[in-house]
């Protein structure tokens, strides 16, 4: 019953925090969503201001071009001492040519001009005798410009009654003196058309000014060619001073004519022009209050649903908490039960292969025994990976490693595996590749494996060819792997699908086969990772060749040279790490602390670091580490498992930090799922070896910890190695 009660409880309170949620996410959707609307209406007021400035430009681009050759053509005739017929034939001419061209000059009005005291007109009109050519604002808009192009205000034309633009420049003789103003007409019907349609709402609307702050059109007639800056009534005189002064207008806020709060875009034409949108603020406001309304009514439903899944959630929690809890036990607990004898397994075969007296015979048999070690290690870790390959947290670490080795202890561990087939294992190594590279020898040896392995084991005659080589392209250096065997070889469809999860071919008679399927879609992922690629060929019955390629960093280095090259391809190769003996530093000074639960753990822990002629005391619990440090020792390193009975390495190592204890604790251990690393060092830790040791890892530790901290005992050590 008091379990209901509070479940009942829980809810409630749970749903007072749903709906709390949602009213703050309601309120803050609301202002956000209101400033994004009002951002895309700004944008989009740009994007249509923008785009009827071009369309005005290419017309009036396209009316200066013409009247540009138009006055040049005039000025040759009449600096080559024209007839009064030959100029009007050049009017008549120019007037057809354009009028023929009506796709690029739709509303063009005509050319004219006032030459030398005498009107012409390219249409043959004939002007009134009240006209006059030098009071018309063409005429004297022209001569004002002084040899630039003029624009005029709309006007209606006196020989069509249409509204128009003149766009008119000065014509000059062989003396340089002005001989007269020719011009051309645009109807500016279209451009009228493309003002009034800017707006952002229905209710918005469109206006020109002049380079003088003349309205040049309005869909209020009455503000046709008036200057905003003179007008005293006019509510946009403040527009017209920050354009006159260069300033943007962009979401200006003001008062209309109509007295409505609106807000202005305006944009400067090329022609120094200026193209603008006023929108009354309502509309802005209108799409933002009705998406207030649909938010609150979604939150309000949302609520709602949330609310009725809130309790089943509350359940099915638990029970998901509770299977995540038994997955990650399952793999912690896998991780120690198989890495513990492996610690065994690999950690005395790395002994015995520092020992100088260690004949050739049993260094070959102890270099099986520690690459089949690692071998199984790499399953093991393929299998505690798949949680980062499923989430996507898979990493790729570049280092610096070695080629041949890496060739090599591909090569060794996976050539056991002919075993009593009749399969010839060819090996060409290109000579020319570089002793060293920088990337993920781990990864590129998991793939390089996973490959080899399925070409053994899919062969039962023949051969397997291994062909290693380099290319670089546009500066980009790529390993290239080519494993070629005549086995089985696959069907088009099975072809197809060979890198997809769980996937095996010719599945009945490979039933017998050992593998689960997602090697090669792992080893797929892990190529394109590294910024590479895997393609296949295949002929069923005659065999598959599978072609790598994986970029990589080139570092100054020589090659591996023909004698290198040759070892590998003869086998007689012998990886540096362990055919001869890697150098350690004597720290006769330090102290260490090995602390494990398992005499074999300490056996492999206190052989590996005997090597470094270190003072070196075991327990073989929690509690006799709690009572050695307790009795006043003092340790440069505390090596400490973590699953040990009664009580493990954490709380170990709290108890010890708790009693003032601040030397440094390395964990050393069996349990390395993903994310352990950080746990450590969350719970008082300095460090993290996994076990199998590392002796690589264990000399960077080594060094940390008590060689770079005792520069005085160092010395007077004498450095020895």
């Amino acid at each position: 019953m008091k379990n209901f009660f509070r479940l009942i409880k829980s809810f409630y309170l749970q749903v007072l925090f749903v709906f709390l949620a949602f009213a703050v996410m309601v309120l803050v959707s609301y202002f956000y969503v209101r400033a994004m609307v009002q951002e895309q209406m700004l944008s989009y007021s740009e994007r249509t201001i923008s785009s009827v400035e071009y369309e005005i430009k290419s017309i009036l681009t396209q009316y200066e071009i013409a009247l540009s050759n138009f006055a040049f053509s005039t000025e040759y005739i009449i600096q080559d001492s024209y007839t009064d017929d030959e100029l009007r034939t050049h009017f008549y001419k120019w007037t057809d040519w354009l009028t023929s061209n009506q796709e690029s000059f739709q509303e063009f009005g005509g050319v004219y001009g006032f030459i030398n005291e005498e009107f012409i007109d390219g249409s043959d009109w004939v002007p009134p005798p009240d006209y006059v050519p030098q009071l018309r604002l063409w005429f004297s808009g022209a001569v004002y410009a002084n040899g630039n192009i003029s624009y005029t205000v709309p006007y209606v034309d006196a020989d069509t009654g249409e509204v128009v633009i003149s766009i008119s420049v000065v014509v000059f003789d062989e003396n340089s003196r002005r001989a007269g103003v020719i011009a051309i007409d645009l109807n500016i019907a279209s451009i009228v058309d493309y003002v009034n349609n800017l707006n952002v709402e229905n209710d918005g609307y469109g206006v020109m000014l002049n380079e003088d702050m003349v309205f040049v059109m309005h869909p209020n007639s009455e503000y046709s060619g008036f200057n905003i800056l003179e007008a005293d009534d006019n509510k946009y005189a403040e527009i017209g001073f920050l354009l006159e002064n260069d300033e943007p207008v962009s979401a200006f806020v003001f008062t209309d004519i109509d007295g409505e709060r609106s807000i202005a875009y305006f944009r400067t034409l090329f022609n120094n022009w200026h193209v603008g949108i006023i929108t009354p603020l309502a509309s802005y406001n209108r799409n933002v209050n009705q998406l207030a309304v649909v938010l609150s009514v979604l939150g309000f439903v949302l609520m709602s649903i949330l609310s009725y899944f809130l309790v089943m959630f509350s359940l099915q929690k638990k029970r998901s908490e509770e299977a995540s809890r038994v997955k990650s036990s399952f793999l912690a607990t896998m991780s120690h039960e198989i890495r513990t004898p492996l610690n065994a397994v690999i950690g005395i075969a790395q002994i015995e292969l520092e020992k100088d007296k260690t004949s050739d015979e049993h260094t070959e048999a102890f270099e099986k025994i520690f690459n089949s070690g690692n071998g199984l290690l790499a399953i093991i870790n393929d299998i505690l990976d798949m949680s980062k390959i499923e989430t996507g947290k898979m990493e790729i670490i570049p280092e610096q490693y070695d080629i041949p080795s890496l060739i090599n202890d591909a090569v060794m561990l996976n050539i056991g595996r002919i075993g009593s087939k009749r399969i010839d294992f060819i090996l060409n190594v290109d000579e020319n590749l570089p002793l060293k590279l920088i990337g993920d020898e781990l990864r590129i040896k998991q793939v390089l494996s996973n490959i080899l392995s399925n070409a053994f084991k899919y062969t039962e005659s023949g051969y397997v060819k291994l062909t290693v080589y380099h290319s670089i392209e546009m500066g980009d250096f790529a390993l290239h792997f080519i494993v070629e065997d005549t086995g089985q070889g696959m069907k088009p469809e099975d072809r197809d699908r060979v890198f997809s999860e769980y996937s095996r071919f010719n599945a009945k008679a490979n039933r017998t086969t050992e593998g689960t399927g997602i090697g090669l879609t792992i080893t797929k992922k892990l190529i394109e990772m590294m910024d590479g690629m895997i393609s296949v060929e295949s002929e069923y019955g005659k065999g598959t060749t599978f072609t790598v390629m994986i970029k990589q960093t080139e570092i100054e280095c020589e090659p591996i040279g023909p004698e290198l090259a040759q070892q590998l391809s003869d086998f007689t190769f012998h990886s540096d790490g362990y055919t001869t003996h890697t150098t350690h530093e004597l720290m006769p000074y330090g102290k260490v602390l090995i602390v494990d639960d398992v005499d074999i753990n300490l056996y492999v822990a206190e052989g590996m670091m005997s090597q470094y002629n270190l003072n070196i005391e075991t327990a073989l619990s929690g509690f006799e580490a709690l009572d050695l440090v307790g009795d006043g020792k003092v340790y440069d390193i505390i090596f400490m498992d973590h699953m040990m009975p009664q009580m493990d390495g954490i709380e170990t190592t709290r108890k010890l930090r708790d009693s003032g204890y601040d030397g440094s604790i390395v964990a050393l251990t069996a349990n390395a799922i993903v994310g352990n690393s950080d746990m450590f060092l969350d719970n008082g830790f300095d460090g993290f070896i996994s076990k199998p040791i590392d002796i690589t890892q264990l000399d960077v530790i080594l060094n940390e910890f008590i060689r770079d901290r005792h520069p005085l005992e160092r010395q007077k050590a004498g450095v020895a190695v």
